[in-house]
């Protein structure tokens, strides 16, 4: 088992949805203010997702 994002286009194995559908928070800690590498690292899964390659989704839909 491994999360979505951990698979890369053109991953040579089959990849197959749990069912019923696992979710799980994803939390970022920092010491302080963030810098700016760090804000956006933090901000971009929260506003754009997680990107999944399209392979990966075509076999997650079948």
């Amino acid at each position: 088992m491994s999360p979505v994002s951990a698979v890369s286009a053109g991953f040579p194995g089959t990849v197959r949805s749990f069912s019923p559908r696992w979710a799980r928070q994803l939390v970022a800690v920092t010491p302080g203010e963030p810098d700016p590498l760090a804000a956006r690292f933090i901000t971009d899964p929260r506003t754009h997702g997680v990107r999944v390659p399209r392979d990966v989704k075509k076999q997650l839909k079948g």
